[in-house]
């Protein structure tokens, strides 16, 4: 019989050693159970491995062995364990620590865990607690070793489907739902009182589902983009209408005076209107401390096909047929000329990408930059890339040297600029074909949004105010594998 346990208190037994400190006392008993007993020391030393719900069960003999496994508060663990008598779950307080690992010291912040429960059969596990757990089967002191079979399987909180885009910046993040509703997240000024981290939209599981703010817009919405500026984040919405609404943090979405209908909006501050023409817009900053929205011209290129438009807070590119860009200021005043990037024979522009002033275009093997602020001339520089795929499917730069596309079979690549060489390492495994990618980067501050497929988002990265929308203030880092794939829950917005 399956028996539901939630966390002890935090009365329960504190594991503060270091490992390469001296073998200490146990820690006194809360409970009759000998694995209360166990010590840091004797975590580190005993055998040990990931443990990866619906995966082949993890087998083996010892006197004592240690699991790690990464779990999402809202879920509920299944653990079976066959062999030992006993089996003991803790967890963490600092929640990015990966494993135990024999002959290394932790931080001291990591020193401490908790015990969440102890039984002696079959374990439903409730999490009310994101991060790493562990399982300890055995008996610290035992003489002889046991053989153990140990499988585990979870059940997932809910997931919105349907999501039509996702946006990041400056620790919020967006979405449009199936419904036409827009859905955002992560920092809030709230009639501007900044209310404490744990507070604000994306922090808890209450805050999320059908909880999750709904911005007021004049129709129902198909996209959402978003751009991260200083501490501001502006995004806009483009409406069924043809419409696109643009706003400024928690100020209200307002409707832009365009020269048509808008058949999509992208990344930045741009439109393409159906009449292949390209609009963008800027917010300028008034004397009483607000802002107010600027559009440009809108540019037209008689004869030719727009491929695809990107923008930063202050530059536009424009990929026209014929391997020609025309790149702008968001505040020109006329259509940029079409230039002809210097390509060698055979070599196609792929995309473009914009981040601050500087600006680039990807081909087959390099990637050629421009910078309106700095380079007067204007002219080409080029890089050398290798490109991990002919075309992407989508291409957002946050900022300067950083790059993160998606390729046609649904894997994220990131691309880093030094020295004149663009490398690509590929991204994190979301566990599903991924369709388009929102990132934002800064020195404190670096999450991503990414629309997956079944219409599902997933947001990882930095995690401090909720702007992952995963109902805590846990991060989960690209570069850990065991927080990511499987583990990383997609959103839930309601509906």
């Amino acid at each position: 019989m399956r028996t539901h346990v939630s966390k002890l208190a935090a009365a329960s037994s504190l594991l503060a050693l270091v490992a390469c400190g001296p073998a200490a006392e146990p820690a006194p008993a809360t409970d009759s159970s000998a694995l209360t007993q166990i010590t840091s020391t004797l975590l580190r030393s005993a055998q040990r491995g990931p443990l990866h719900p619906g995966a082949a069960p993890l087998t083996g003999t010892a006197k004592f062995a240690t699991f790690s496994f990464w779990a999402n508060a809202g879920e509920t663990f299944h653990l079976d364990v066959s062999g030992p008598a006993e089996l003991t779950v803790y967890r963490t307080v600092s929640i990015n620590h990966p494993d135990f690992t024999p002959g290394t010291q932790w931080p001291p912040q990591q020193n401490d865990t908790f015990h969440v429960a102890t039984s002696n059969g079959p374990l439903d596990l409730a999490i009310d607690h994101t991060g790493y757990h562990f399982l300890a089967i055995g008996a610290p002191d035992a003489e002889a070793e046991v053989a153990y079979s140990v499988a585990s399987t979870v059940t997932r909180r809910h997931e919105t489907t349907g999501i039509k885009s996702v946006a990041s910046a400056n620790y919020r993040a967006c979405a449009v739902l199936a419904n036409g509703k827009l859905k955002c997240w992560g920092f809030s000024w709230g009639n501007n009182q900044v209310p404490a981290p744990d507070q604000r939209p994306g922090a808890t599981l209450a805050s999320m589902g059908n909880a999750t703010p709904t911005i007021a817009l004049p129709a129902k919405a198909e996209d959402v983009t978003m751009i991260g500026v200083g501490a501001l984040a502006k995004a806009a919405a483009l409406l069924e209408d043809g419409t696109v609404a643009a706003w400024v943090d928690d100020a209200a979405p307002v409707r832009l005076p365009l020269a048509g209908r808008a058949k999509r909006t992208v990344r930045g501050s741009c439109a393409l209107l159906e009449d292949e023409k390209v609009q963008c817009w800027a917010h300028e900053p008034t004397a009483t401390g607000s802002y107010r929205l600027v559009t440009s011209d809108a540019w037209s290129w008689p004869g030719r096909k727009v491929l695809s438009v990107t923008a930063s807070e202050a530059v536009a590119c424009v990929v026209l047929d014929g391997d020609e860009v025309a790149c702008a200021p968001l505040r020109a005043t006329s259509t940029p000329v079409p230039t002809s990037v210097p390509l060698a024979p055979g070599e196609h522009v792929r995309g473009a990408y914009a981040g601050g002033y500087e600006y680039g275009i990807l081909t087959d093997s390099a990637v050629h930059l421009n910078d309106f602020f700095l380079n007067s001339s204007h002219r080409w520089t080029h890089a050398t890339t290798t490109l991990p795929a002919t075309a992407f499917v989508d291409i957002a730069s946050p900022g300067q040297g950083d790059v993160s596309a998606v390729t046609p079979d649904g894997e994220i690549w990131n691309g880093y600029l030094s020295r004149g060489v663009l490398s690509w390492k590929p991204g994190p495994d979301l566990a599903a074909r991924v369709r388009t990618v929102s990132m934002h980067h800064a020195a404190a501050n670096s999450h991503t949004c990414a629309l997956v497929e079944g219409g599902r988002a997933k947001c990882y990265g930095s995690y401090n105010i909720g702007q992952l929308g995963l109902g805590d203030l846990v991060s989960r880092e690209p570069s850990d594998p065991e927080a990511m794939g499987e583990n990383l829950p997609a959103l839930d917005l309601g509906n």
